[in-house]
């Protein structure tokens, strides 16, 4: 059950106009299945240690950032911690405007 409703968050993900991109897929890949598995002590700090690293490599306001916010409010999401999914999806929607423009299906 709990597997089958992270494949949907994927697939939702990816019909949400983002696909997750080839410098990031291993890792979604990892955290999506320690999250399956409801080792989320493992899971939200390797979200934390990416996003750290994209942060100081890329900048705040770059594409990748926004996805991998995206995954971590997933994660966050699975552990009904809404209010700081919440609060991760408001970022990444902020990036993605102002990368992509408001129009952009992502």
């Amino acid at each position: 059950q709990h597997n089958q409703h992270n494949s949907a968050a994927v697939a939702a993900a990816q019909q949400g106009g983002y696909e997750i991109p080839a410098r990031l897929r291993t890792l979604h890949n990892l955290v999506i299945q320690y999250a399956s598995q409801g080792r989320y002590e493992v899971a939200v700090p390797l979200c934390k240690q990416a996003l750290e690293d994209l942060e100081k490599t890329s900048g705040h306001d770059h594409p990748d950032v926004a996805t991998m916010l995206n995954i971590l409010a997933l994660v966050y999401r699975d552990q009904n911690k809404y209010k700081e999914a919440a609060h991760l999806l408001n970022d990444a929607l902020s990036i993605r405007e102002k990368t992509l423009g408001k129009d952009h299906p992502a």
